[in-house]
């Protein structure tokens, strides 16, 4: 029986050595291969042969080697801490990259910046301000007007495009997400099929899995753990998404208001994915994920000026209930503001460059155009009523029409001529002002509703630049140079700092600026910080070539011992049954 059992402690060594050398060849033959781990092999005694028992110990015989296992080499801890890395700097490169866009659109548009369109239109103004009479002068404001429209438009529309853009990008996003977790759910299955014998180790399929938890944990905050089967379950944004036996689909629910997409569980009653109400930060690792970083750049609609709240001036309201009430509504927008538009890159710079192009053109139409308040009735409702001032309006060339404005809304009248029945039963025409309504978008001057006033397109002499006397309104024209120098707001309701136009630009440019250097900081930062987590990791679990090379050196002169020493007991046996059959 001994020496049989020593051929078999021979063959053991052989069989041994060939699967220690098939897993040498397999790391070397993948040292090139992208996600693929190094595979050890891992060798311990076979079955223990019992002769009997001695008086101080068993008396026992080893039949050789097994191979026990051939593992994986990874560091749990670093592909946790890699993978959370990876999520926020990719939350932060998303974020960068959509401001690097939004300086393109402001810096550089078509070759011309538009910081000058806003340059001509000041520029014309003073020269009308020199000769309102003068053509010239006119059919310039005219141009530059055109111009500075066009202008705000394109980079508006670049802002909205860009929206739509990143709106596309979420959807796949989200489709890619759902592919992800569809295909760790499918090599689960496959994993446990191939392990549940435990003869062997489904290593390649499990690097597929690692892979794609690799990149699911860049587009979303991932949280994940293995159970004693090898079935890996994840959780999303802190729900369940791959769980052993199925996924739980995430859903690019569209809104019906805007058609912009947000994700949501269909299981959870199409509850969000994302609590962005709260914020974004690394201390809580709220800022984890490029889909997150996608929905909160685009925001939840397109911006304009009516997003932005004013702080109410006391000397505006007649008692302090009523200034109460407004400054009540005001803390609502500004909570509103800080909550859903401040942290949209896209939302929030398109809200502001509104309010800028709202000042501009309303300025200047409130000075061609004043109104006044008056008290009375209009269509039987009784109130305070916003009209033409007729007492500081000035007329066309003719000297017969008032009330024409440099900038109009497409289709929208900037007056209503209306009978007006004062207090003491009297009535009179009056020119009613059509108010602006943040719920109605075509009443506002906002961008996409702009055009310069058809009726000065057709005839420069429609600006209301003459006095009613017939005289050159002078004084209308240094009113119009006026108001940019003048303060016209702060670039949102957490500056506190009053801007002109001319300032509240370039703030609006250094507000973009500033927050692309803290992303771009960030992102460069937290990507410096990955690398130095996958060099960790392929310290690890690279393949080195030369350790490989090394080993098959090892495992081939066990190889030849082992069957060196099989011939040996073989010719050992072979001696012994000559010599008893002699």
């Amino acid at each position: 029986m001994a020496g049989m059992g020593s051929l078999y402690t021979g063959l053991s060594g052989i069989q041994a050595g060939q699967n220690a050398l098939n897993t040498t060849a397999h790391n070397l033959a993948n040292v090139n291969t992208t996600g693929y781990v190094r595979q050890q092999v891992l060798q311990g005694d076979a079955e223990y042969f019992r002769a009997g028992e001695a008086s101080i110990s068993r008396m026992q015989a080893g039949i050789g080697v097994t191979t026990e296992d051939i593992r994986q080499v990874r560091d749990f801890f670093l592909d946790k801490a890699y993978r959370t890395e990876s999520g926020r700097q990719s939350f932060y490169e998303t974020g960068y990259s959509v401001i690097e866009e939004v300086e393109t659109l402001f810096g550089e548009l078509e070759g011309v910046a538009f910081q000058g369109a806003m340059t001509d239109l000041r520029n014309a103004i003073s020269e009308l301000a020199k000769d309102p009479a003068s053509t010239v002068n006119r059919s310039l404001l005219k141009q530059k007007a055109v111009s500075f429209i066009e202008r705000a438009a394109a980079v508006t529309e670049g802002l909205s495009f860009y929206q739509e853009n990143l709106d596309v990008q979420a959807k796949e996003t989200i489709a890619r997400i759902n592919e992800l977790g569809s295909t760790i759910n499918s090599l689960n299955g496959q994993i446990l099929k191939i392990e549940a014998g435990r003869v062997e180790n489904a290593n390649d399929l499990r690097d597929a899995r690692n892979s794609a938890l690799d990149e699911l944990s860049t587009l979303i905050k991932t949280e994940y753990k293995e159970d004693e089967n090898g079935l890996v379950t994840v959780n999303a944004e802190g729900v369940q998404f791959v769980t052993k036996d199925s996924v739980y689909m995430m859903e690019a629910a569209e809104d019906p208001a805007t058609g912009f997409v947000e994700p949501t569980w269909p299981h959870l009653k199409g509850a969000r994915v994302f609590d962005l109400e709260s914020g974004c930060f690394s201390g809580n690792n709220s800022d984890i994920g490029g889909l997150k970083s996608l929905i909160l750049a685009r925001g939840i609609k397109e911006g304009n000026y009516t997003d932005i709240p004013a702080a109410p001036d006391r000397a505006d309201y007649a008692s302090g209930a009523e200034y109460e009430a407004a400054l009540t509504q005001y803390t609502k927008d500004r909570d509103y503001y800080n909550s859903s538009v401040e942290a949209s890159i896209l939302m929030n710079t398109m809200a502001e460059f509104d309010q800028l192009i709202h000042g501009i053109v309303t300025g200047i139409n409130d000075v061609l155009c004043p109104n006044t308040e008056i008290e009375g009735t209009i269509d039987g409702v009784t109130g305070t009523f916003t009209v033409l001032d007729e007492e500081k309006a000035s007329y066309e060339s003719d000297g017969t029409v008032m009330g024409t404005e440099l900038f109009s809304r497409s289709g929208v009248d900037r007056y209503e001529l209306k009978s007006l029945t004062l207090a003491d039963g009297t009535t009179r025409e009056v020119y009613l002002y059509r108010q602006e309504d943040p719920g109605d978008i075509p009443s506002l001057y906002s961008v996409k509703n702009l055009e310069v006033n058809p009726a000065v397109l057709k005839d420069i002499g429609k600006l209301p630049l003459t006095t009613a006397e017939g005289d050159v309104d002078y004084d209308k024209a240094g009113a119009l140079e006026d108001i940019w120098r003048k303060d016209f707001a702060s670039l949102n309701p957490n500056t506190q700092v009053v801007n002109t136009f001319g300032t509240y630009y370039n703030s609006l440019v250094s507000a973009i600026a500033n927050e692309g250097s803290v992303y771009r900081s960030v992102s460069e930062a937290e990507r410096t910080t990955i690398q130095e987590l996958q060099n960790q990791r392929q310290s690890v679990a690279g393949v080195s070539s030369d350790e490989e090379l090394a080993n098959m050196i090892k495992y081939q002169n066990a190889y030849n011992a082992s069957s060196r020493y099989m011939n040996v007991v073989s010719e050992m046996l072979e001696q012994i049954v000559s010599s008893l059959g002699a």
